[in-house]
């Protein structure tokens, strides 16, 4: 079982990281956790390049998985790129479980 796991650039290699994959290998343990701060993208604030980034390099990843995993920011927001990687996992039919 493949799951992407969406979560915000600012949450890379924190606390909340650690225990929110904790929590994904407690739901799957026999998964494989595709992270996308492993994918060597380039990182932009411009929304449109955004897009772009997210377009070639996760996306197609996405496609793929079996579960999308996603979190919201500690203010319990969706950052864009969560919310455009979601958007696509509920078109492809994916289940999807928020961590």
């Amino acid at each position: 079982m493949i799951i992407y796991f969406g979560h915000s650039l600012r949450d890379y290699n924190t606390e909340k990281e650690s225990k929110e994959i904790e929590r994904i290998i407690e739901l799957y343990p026999e998964c494989e956790i595709i992270n996308p701060k492993d994918i060597i993208a380039p990182k932009s604030k411009d929304i449109i390049d955004a897009q772009t980034i997210l377009n070639k390099y996760f996306i197609p990843i996405i496609k793929g998985c079996d579960i999308f995993c996603y979190s919201k920011t500690k203010k319990g927001k969706l950052t864009y790129g969560v919310r455009k990687e979601l958007e696509y996992a509920e078109f492809l039919g994916l289940n999807i479980v928020e961590v």
